[in-house]
């Protein structure tokens, strides 16, 4: 069995940078909070366009998980995670 290519990871608590050059996104960890939340990923920075969006439900002890199909999404630029409303923390795996 071949491995594709080595999988990095970055946490993070605020929106920002998760990769600095170009990635696919594999795979999201989410941490929620007590309201309903959302992670935008964005290609190009904050202002980038949103390629992947994912929705964290309202509860202080859930966590989501979302692998994502085939090959991931590619971002050609950068991945740029933007949490809004009551999404805690996410965990990104990229390669």
């Amino acid at each position: 069995m071949t491995m594709e290519s080595d999988v990095r990871s970055t946490r993070r608590t605020s929106s920002g940078t998760i990769s600095a050059g170009p990635a696919r996104l594999k795979a999201v960890a989410i941490l929620a909070g007590a309201a309903v939340g959302t992670i935008q990923f964005r290609d190009g920075g904050s202002g980038g366009t949103i390629l992947c969006e994912i929705d964290s439900p309202a509860s202080v002890t859930a966590t989501v998980q979302v692998l994502l199909p085939a090959n991931g999404v590619r971002f050609t630029t950068d991945i740029y995670a933007t949490l809004t409303g009551g999404a805690v923390a996410v965990t990104a795996f990229y390669a």
